[in-house]
């Protein structure tokens, strides 16, 4: 057993078993005796060494699921952002660095933030980096951050050259000054061949809001979901199937996100973006456009099999025989993407879309 095995722990609640170690780990090492803390700990020390040397990304990611409140944790994640070419995905450092900001020791969130701009710098999300550039240089300007240089010097050395050094020293990427509105009759927009998802929330992000349009290619056998900023500059696209078995593409999507991490719900499905991609935009692509990965997409489904073409295409509009909502889509963090489907919500690995905990019982119109 790898801890993935889902079990059942009451009438209405479920979860997979490495999240429920997890806890358990927590518990342990607040209230129980010495020794058994000690226990835990060479477990734990076992465990890290076993990822670490040689380092094996499926022992890694198991290990930073099953002992998330450990002090080994940490470097965990720093072995996970350092490790790219073996197995572990852009987004997955992304993640892990989000995670390191967050500890107490200035020390480790100053150098998670420095190799977080980095990371943003290197597959050209330049405009996001510029916050954490900032926050180099004012909150670590004089403090050895990353390979003995101070915050001041790595914001020196990559606001030197273009395209970083225009947008360090440009006028900010919000509108300023007076703005003209333009309102759009609902029968234009449904008409219009690019569709707009509406974002309802990006977490662990610093620029400006992007833009996500729907447009068709191929003799819509597959649709291009393209993301556009302030300037309304295409910044990543992801080409999406639209006869997978799972559902039907429908126009009329919501979104959330997470860093670059994009969740999009439309219809009866969820579909979860990886937004950076694999390879580095400054060796390939000229466009300087991102290509992005469908991570994995999962079919919201009603409490009933369809019985009919129509209720079918129903759940291609994700609504029941009734009319009420499949499901809704939640926050979407570093450690779960949140849903509701039916009457139960879940919490789902963002990178694989393998259900962590269930709980049932939930009010169907629940927000």
């Amino acid at each position: 057993d790898q801890g993935e095995r889902f079990d059942r722990v009451g009438e209405r609640w479920g979860l997979r078993r490495d999240q429920w170690f997890s806890a358990y780990v927590g518990r342990l090492l607040r209230e129980a005796p010495d020794e058994v803390k000690a226990a835990v700990d060479e477990m734990a020390a076992q465990e890290f060494a076993a990822a670490i040397d040689p380092k094996h990304p499926a022992i890694l990611r198991r290990f930073v699921s099953r002992f998330r409140s450990h002090p080994r944790m940490v470097p965990a994640l720093q072995a996970m952002v350092g490790a790219t070419a073996e197995g572990f995905s852009p987004l997955e450092a992304e993640f892990a660095l989000f995670q390191l900001r967050r500890q107490t020791n200035d020390a480790t969130a100053a150098e998670a933030t420095a190799s977080l701009a980095g990371l943003l710098i290197e597959f050209n999300r330049v405009e996001e980096a510029i916050p954490y550039l900032k926050e180099l240089q004012n909150d670590w300007g004089e403090k050895p951050v990353l390979q003995s240089k101070t915050g001041r010097e790595l914001a020196e050395a990559w606001t030197k050259e273009s395209p970083v050094l225009e947008k360090w020293q440009g006028p900010s990427a919000w509108p300023t000054g007076r703005i003209n509105v333009n309102h759009i009759n609902k029968r234009r927009q449904q008409q219009m061949m690019t569709p707009e998802v509406q974002m309802l929330e990006v977490r662990e992000r610093r620029g400006t809001p992007l833009t996500l349009r729907w447009s068709a290619i191929n003799q819509n056998e597959n649709i291009l979901l393209t993301a556009y900023n302030g300037q309304q500059q295409p910044v990543w696209n992801v080409e999406i199937a639209t006869d997978h078995p799972a559902g039907q593409i429908n126009y009329s999507t919501e979104a959330r996100g997470c860093g670059d991490l994009v969740v999009v719900r439309t219809g009866n499905e969820l579909l979860a973006i990886d937004s950076l991609g694999w390879l580095s935009a400054t060796e390939s692509d000229e466009t300087r456009v991102r290509t992005g990965q469908l991570l994995w997409r999962k079919t919201l489904e009603g409490p009933y099999p369809p019985s009919s073409r129509i209720s079918m295409a129903l759940e291609a509009r994700g609504v029941d025989e009734r009319g009420r909502p499949l499901g809704a889509l939640g926050p979407v963090t570093p450690s779960a993407v949140y849903y509701q489907m039916g009457r139960s919500l879940f919490a789902a690995d963002p990178f694989t879309g393998a259900t962590l905990w269930q709980r049932g019982g939930i009010e169907h119109r629940s927000r």
